[in-house]
């Protein structure tokens, strides 16, 4: 019987360990070249991925957000949004899962997103708001 309960205990652990392995793929050098990348319609809105410190204990890498605030009449007439903030990210199938840092809400969201094929441009799906940019995917371009 002690063995049975010794064999049994150990085949939950294990289980458990098993159960741990996360699914999710991330690529912080091969899914999306570093540099700094601009939103080419309007180019008033950046994604960083250089700025910020590599920090190698990090579960996911991180990407600098950076937005130039405007006035948007809905929300606020006499103060500009600004939705700048720094970003957790992963790559999933022809997904970019995006967690702002900033925010309450603890989750991953999915963005459909594409790399062209010579890595100068990419196309994502909406992400934020801007007052103007009325398209329900981006394109960014690489300028540094």
């Amino acid at each position: 019987m002690r063995k049975l309960i010794s064999f049994v205990c150990a085949l939950l652990f294990f289980a458990s360990i098993i159960s741990c392995t996360r699914n999710t793929v991330y690529i912080p050098g091969n899914g999306m070249p570093a540099g700094v990348w601009v939103e080419n319609s309007l180019r008033l809105d950046t994604l960083d991925f250089d700025s910020f410190p590599k920090d190698t204990a990090a579960l996911y890498p991180k990407v600098i957000f950076k937005s130039r605030p405007f006035i948007d009449l809905t929300i606020n007439p006499t103060y500009p949004v600004n939705s700048s903030t720094i970003y957790s990210y992963y790559y999933k199938n022809d997904s970019v899962y995006l967690y702002s840092t900033l925010s309450s809400y603890f989750a991953f969201k999915p963005y459909h997103f594409q790399l062209n094929g010579s890595n100068s441009s990419f196309r994502v799906e909406k992400f934020y708001t801007r007052t103007g940019l009325n398209q329900s995917f981006l394109t960014f371009e690489k300028i540094k």
